[in-house]
């Protein structure tokens, strides 16, 4: 069936949001920012990965060369996030059960099968499975789009699903890769691609290109279009803030009185005051969320706590409200929230996770334990400076690296904190715009809550927040055991010479030819960038270049004033 040709018009507006003058994908601009790089790539993937080359390498058992090959193509471009190894895209090379020969067979088996693709994608999937490996959208659909980019296509999870859902088809996706949504998705491709021929569309790259130009700028479109108006609509009083004065005398009254029947005598006005203003203020949060949060967190529904106490007839009221977004099919009283809370001093909103949080709870405490390293790089500088974390008593609060690095499962809670005084001096446009924000910058911490994979989700999350896919390239482990083992030299040795750089700064091997100077400083490299963001470069100098040359080459000169 062809697509709506609406949406087809849609989506092309959406691409000269990015690119107004395109007119078709010849257009010089989007080839030079989308095209250009990917096919640099198919390049390279038809000279190292091509069916002969990787069938000569599996005859002659040479699979460490098989592997980085393809590891080679994987990290050529940034469609494939590999920021953290062991987290990212190219994970499965960092499995230390993966037999490297069963692999290569089922790579090049999906890559060069004797049927259709299908048939091949299942066998893979099957071989992931039964292998206990990662099995994710990215890893082979990225390998059969590089090799074959005339019919296969690049499924990246978040736009794939857009899309889907943009032309009326998002009943076809599902998260868990398997042939028959890669067909349902392959279909919906070509579609678009027939109800693009008038702009001459080459392959499945101009696609895969067009549709993600158009998922960026449908996300930073839909935040401009949901910008604060300067005057939002206030229904429940004439006032020009969500909050007035009488809101904080009537929640002092209550502290002092915390009763039901004391706020049964003054249900309208706190109706007035308190809990519309504060249904107003959440749904117009909700409202300025990013799609990624929207599409996770409970924005709707059962998001508001009683005033009045569950006390068995006691008659009990609490002294506070409260509201907050939870992730989806979840419940707001157990599970991570996005929360705001007042009471007679302040409005509070942040993140947390209460005495009732089960298994989130322990997911959280789980991923930040085990990731604190990449936590710390991603987000400290990225969280607003005046956030306090742990226990709400102000005496305890904790610096974010601090508190992330000694997490526990007691109250977890990342907070800020406005006094009525500041509440009532802001404007709606202001106090809706702290709060989005700093739900946008807390997101990260619900999905350390719920998430099996939570480097790679928030790497993805920041990069869209930011409108960037930058990488930070993360070095795998290597441990000195591990390069005495590949060296031959002993590790007591190796822990000297260590020391001695770190001492010194730098190191000289110095003997005859072949005999594996540069092979031990490459490994020696290797082990100094572990777990950093370092890199090793090798440097070689032309045979002429002399010591004197390399040493002496570097000379002050006089200026004419005396100095150097």
């Amino acid at each position: 069936m062809a697509l709506n040709q609406q949406k087809v018009q849609d989506l092309i507006s959406l691409v000269k949001i990015k690119f107004p003058e395109w007119d078709g994908f010849d257009h010089e601009e989007f080839k030079k920012e989308e095209i250009y790089y990917k096919k640099d790539t198919i390049n390279k993937a038809a000279e190292l990965i091509n069916k002969k080359e990787l069938s000569a390498l599996i005859q002659i058992k040479e699979y460490d060369e098989f592997i980085a090959r393809v590891e080679k193509i994987g990290k050529d471009n940034n469609l494939l996030w590999y920021s953290v190894p062991r987290e990212g895209d190219l994970k499965i090379f960092h499995q230390k059960e993966v037999d490297k020969a069963l692999f290569c067979q089922s790579f090049f088996d999906l890559l060069y099968g004797f049927d259709d693709v299908s048939k091949r994608l299942a066998r893979y999937l099957d071989y992931i499975k039964s292998n206990n490996l990662p099995n994710n959208w990215t890893f082979p659909t990225y390998f059969l789009f590089i090799t074959n980019p005339k019919k296969e296509y690049f499924v990246k999870p978040r736009t794939a699903k857009w899309f889907l859902d943009f032309i009326g088809k998002v009943q076809a996706w599902n998260k868990i890769p398997s042939p028959e949504t890669y067909d349902a998705i392959k279909k919906c491709i070509y579609d678009l691609k027939n109800a693009l021929q008038k702009y001459n569309p080459q392959d499945l790259v101009d696609i895969q290109s067009f549709i993600w130009i158009a998922h960026q700028a449908s996300y930073h479109s839909s935040r401009k279009k949901n910008k604060i108006m300067e005057e939002p609509v206030d229904s429940y009083n004439s006032s020009s803030n969500f909050f007035a004065a009488k809101i904080f005398e009537l929640l002092k009254e209550l502290h002092q009185n915390p009763t039901q029947k004391f706020y049964s005598s003054k249900r309208e006005e706190f109706k007035q005051y308190l809990e519309q203003p504060m249904k107003n203020l959440l749904q117009n949060v909700a409202e300025n969320l990013p799609d990624m949060i929207s599409e996770t967190m409970e924005t709707k529904r059962k998001l508001f706590s009683r005033i009045v106490k569950n006390d068995y007839g006691r008659g009990g009221a609490w002294d506070y409200y409260w509201g907050a977004f939870y992730p989806k099919g979840g419940k707001r009283t157990e599970d991570a929230q996005l929360y705001i809370s007042i009471n007679k001093d302040r409005l509070e909103y942040g993140f947390y996770i209460g005495d009732y949080g089960g298994n989130q709870k322990k997911k959280f405490v789980k991923n930040c334990s085990e990731n604190a390293k990449y936590i710390i790089k991603f987000l400290e500088n990225y969280l607003d400076k005046n956030f306090t974390y742990g226990f709400h008593e102000v005496s305890s609060k904790l610096r974010f690296v601090e508190w992330i690095n000694n997490i526990s499962t007691e109250e977890i809670v990342v907070s800020l904190i406005l006094t009525n005084k500041e509440i009532l001096k802001l404007s709606d446009k202001e106090l809706i715009e702290s709060i989005t924000n700093g739900f946008i910058q807390l997101f990260p911490f619900v999905i350390l809550s719920i998430s099996d994979n939570p480097i790679a989700e928030i790497d993805d999350y920041l990069g869209h927040i930011e409108g960037t896919e930058d990488e930070i390239d993360i070095q795998p482990p290597y441990s000195l055991s591990e390069m005495s083992k590949d060296t031959g030299i002993e590790e007591e040795k190796l822990k000297s010479w260590k020391n001695a750089i770190n001492r010194k700064g730098q190191a000289i091997f110095y003997g005859p030819p072949g005999t594996g100077k540069t092979f031990i400083a490459q490994k020696l490299a290797k082990h100094l960038v572990e777990n950093k963001d370092g890199f090793i470069e090798l440097v070689q100098f032309h045979p002429a270049y002399s010591y004197e040359d390399f040493i002496q080459g570097i000379r002050p000169q006089t200026r004419l004033d005396g100095t150097l």
